[in-house]
């Protein structure tokens, strides 16, 4: 009974270890709660496999790191080489650790390096000590992964399973012939060893809790900035289009009373000048209006062709600022593109689709966008902080009863996106 005691506990700890490090790899694809449930059912098979096969340590060798790749594809977005490397190398750690734990048993107990495996206390010590050397180990790496410095536990933490692994080691030292000691031994230290990794779990998780919460409440502040811009720029665009109108009308009444054919050229050029004004979109909201002719002067400063045709459907019954948020970072995203691209164009328009209002935003792109189950995911390098657009844009289709789709022609280097809203 002892043994299978001593095995879940390896077990238990290894799972939590291979997670730490997996969470740094890569993104989760589930919830961490559910990646811990599929983590805890690959490694009860491991478990079971390990009961069975107990005479045959090959066996357990070669499944354990079949079972931590299952569980770093699974569940977070790691390529199937990258997951096989790093279970491979945790499996190597693991047995090193329990290799240098046993041969310090026995230069400090002088017993044989197989007949302490007779003892169910001694064996807990060994694995008690070795695993948790492992979740150290393991810690420590994605302490070394993490290099953007954003969800990092404090070094201070790195102490309690340290201190849990000698105070193990006390406790087995001083109650080495007294049997009832050794029991208390057995529960105390295998509390005292799982409490500090679950601390440590539950901290690094509050730290992950807080960066999204930090992440949203940049991007609700950046879209109240662009409601205030985009505020300013209607403003501005008013006035421009009230001057342009009654400047076109003055020139109109000069060139009827100008006998000049010199001054008539002139004007002429003033008025193709001030036609610019009426290229803008003129929707019928103010807000689509806006967002549309500030990204057609951005894309023009940039360098990149900017089409629209907004005539359909202008999208009136949906609020302004979740108009920016939908918008602002589908077209930051396209514009981004665009500009690395060799055609560098962008286009824009909407239509009406089976009960469907829907928004068509087409992009040059050379480059195939890196995806994980039909879900795009940031290929900047601090993912920790971007990739939230698309979730942001998610979230506000859905009052809307909205959806959000893509596709990509690899033939003509054109990314699609595809909204699609309905006022239902």
């Amino acid at each position: 009974m002892t043994y299978y005691i001593i095995l879940t506990v390896a077990y238990i700890i290894e799972l939590f270890a291979t997670y730490i490090v997996f969470s740094q790899l890569g993104e989760k694809r589930m919830k961490p709660l559910f990646c811990l449930l599929t983590g805890s059912g690959l490694f009860i098979l491991a478990y079971f496999v390990n009961i069975l096969s107990i005479s045959n340590a090959w066996i357990n060798i070669l499944f354990y790191p079949f079972v931590c790749t299952l569980f770093a594809v699974l569940c977070f977005k790691i390529e199937i080489p990258k997951a096989a490397l790093w279970s491979v190398l945790l499996e190597f750690i693991c047995i090193s650790l329990e290799y240098v734990f046993e041969s310090i048993l026995v230069v400090v107990s002088n017993t044989d390096i197989f007949g302490y495996r007779d003892n169910d206390f001694i064996a807990f010590y060994v694995v008690a000590t070795s695993k948790g050397a492992f979740f150290l180990v393991c810690a420590l790496l994605s302490r070394l992964l993490n290099k953007e410095n954003h969800s990092k536990v404090p070094a201070s933490f790195y102490l309690y399973p340290v201190s849990a692994i000698l105070v193990i080691t006390i406790f087995w030292y001083t109650t080495n012939d007294n049997k009832f000691y050794q029991i208390l031994m057995f529960a105390v230290g295998t509390l005292l060893l799982l409490s500090s990794i679950f601390l440590f779990i539950a901290y690094q998780r509050n730290i992950e809790r807080e960066n999204e919460l930090f992440q949203l409440k940049n991007e609700m502040n950046r879209i109240e900035t662009e409601n205030t811009y985009y505020d300013i720029l209607e403003k501005q665009n008013q006035d421009l289009m009230i001057y342009a109108h009654d400047a076109k009308n003055h020139l109109t009444a000069i060139k009827s009373l100008n006998t000049d054919p010199q001054i008539e050229e002139y004007i002429n050029k003033m008025s193709e000048s001030l036609a610019f004004y009426s290229k803008v979109s003129h929707s019928g909201n103010k807000t689509l209006d806006v967002i549309i002719n500030k990204y057609l002067t951005e894309c023009e400063i940039k360098g990149v062709t900017f089409t629209f045709d907004i005539r359909l459907k202008n999208l009136e019954y949906v609020e302004d600022y979740d108009l920016v948020t939908i918008l602002g970072n589908l077209l930051d995203n396209a514009l981004e593109s665009a500009e690395k691209s060799e055609k560098r164009e962008i286009s824009i328009s909407t239509d009406y689709r089976n009960t469907y209002d829907v928004l068509i935003i087409t992009n040059s792109c050379d480059t195939q966008p890196k995806s994980v189950n039909e879900k795009l995911f940031t290929t900047k390098s601090d993912k920790k902080f971007h990739g939230v657009g698309l979730k942001s844009v998610a979230k506000t289709l859905k009052k809307y009863n909205g959806d959000y789709d893509w596709e990509y022609d690899s033939e003509n280097k054109v990314f699609t996106a595809t909204v699609m809203l309905t006022n239902k």
